[in-house]
């Protein structure tokens, strides 16, 4: 058993590292905005330029002329801007992350191993990250996705009569007042911009496990315990595996990010799975920055280390555990025997209401569900 609060220093590390991510979002955010202001401006000067037969050549995918292969090339430069422009940059910032993480993780574990952040992310790219997607392939599908709904924008616009004013606004977004300063949104890029924090967020989560397992491995580790958060945030799937104990080198690991923006994480243990000192939990839906301070007692505290989410979350009252499974399935939970594993399928996939109505129809019948 290791003898400090590492669940709770893990966790508080990990909520810093969410705010460094931040700053990484935001740099990549930048540049990606700004390759998406150039594109706007050649997609205007085109559009402006496009004879009639012309946008009907444009409407039925077709690049006949020079001014149509001209915009083909613009979309072509734009996906790159996302596809491989931002990946590179963020593979800087990501080696830089797994160095950081591997020392932390040794400093924590009391030992310091020289773990390399290149060969972490060398790793981390041979490894799914979320739904099977690996590492290069995240930013493509957000790039291939940005081009086809901007293509379809256009050729939908000029079809209905649009202007091209109007066209270019659903690609940019409306110029809106937020806080002090105006920006543009409700856009395919405003759009465009929150899948792309979305990845980078899932994609230094991914690095920083890797990175993790890594360093376990050098510590001599050979189990990791799976560590879901304790909060009304945390998924079904995660909360369901909260606990979690597998040695080294099974197939049934399941590795976190198992989702988008997922804050799970595995830590290195001995075979009994224990840790010593206390894991943080918030009994509430928003994070602890949106809670008032005359509002946080009962609400905000600290379990053992040990504590599991089903054992956490049978010790909420009703009201978060309603708001946290929604009402049939509290139902459920409460009065039909249900246990939250039992809410997930084998591969950690929450069942919806009707699957869950053919597998336990008697207890369905029962509670008039």
């Amino acid at each position: 058993m290791l003898d400090k609060d590492i669940i709770d220093a893990l966790i508080q590390h990990q909520t810093n590292g969410y705010r460094a991510s931040t700053k990484v979002v935001n740099e990549l955010q930048q540049q990606f905005s700004t390759s998406s202001n150039v594109f706007a401006s050649k997609l205007r000067s085109i559009l402006d330029e496009l004879t009639e037969s012309e946008k009907i050549a444009l409407t039925s995918g077709k690049y006949t002329t020079d001014l149509l292969k001209e915009l083909k090339a613009s979309f072509d430069d734009w996906y790159q801007s996302i596809a491989v422009s931002i990946p590179e940059t963020f593979a800087v910032s990501a080696v830089a992350l797994a160095t950081y993480e591997a020392n932390f993780i040794s400093k924590l574990y009391g030992e310091e191993k020289d773990i390399s952040g290149t060969k972490v992310l060398d790793a981390a790219k041979k490894t799914p990250v979320v739904g099977g997607a690996l590492f290069d392939e995240l930013f493509k599908d957000v790039a291939e996705s940005a081009r086809k709904q901007a293509m379809y924008a256009i050729r939908s616009g000029i079809d209905s009569g649009l202007t091209n004013q109007q066209i270019i606004s659903q690609i940019i977004g409306k110029r809106t007042k937020v806080g002090d300063k105006y920006e543009y949104v409700g856009g395919i890029v405003d759009k465009t911009k929150n899948q792309i924090d979305a990845e980078i967020r899932t994609a230094r989560t991914h690095v920083a496990q890797v990175a993790y397992e890594e360093t376990f491995a050098a510590l001599g580790y050979d189990y990791l315990k799976f560590v879901a958060t304790l909060d009304g945030r945390t998924t079904m799937q995660c909360a369901s595996l909260d606990g979690t104990v597998w040695r080294k080198g099974d197939s049934s690991i399941r590795r976190p990010p198992l989702h988008r923006r997922c804050r799970s994480l595995l830590v290195g243990v001995d075979k009994d799975g224990n840790v010593a000192g206390k894991r943080p939990f918030v009994a509430a839906d928003k994070p602890v920055s949106k809670i008032p301070k005359d509002k946080r007692d009962g609400i905000i505290g600290q379990a053992d280390a040990n504590t599991k989410y089903a054992s956490w979350f049978a010790q909420q009252d009703a009201d978060f555990q309603k708001n946290w499974l929604g009402k049939k399935r509290y139902e459920l939970y409460k009065n039909g025997g249900y246990k939250l594993d039992k809410f997930v399928d084998p591969l950690g996939n929450e069942y919806t209401i009707s699957e869950l109505r053919e597998l336990d129809s008697k207890i369905f019948k029962r509670l008039g569900l």
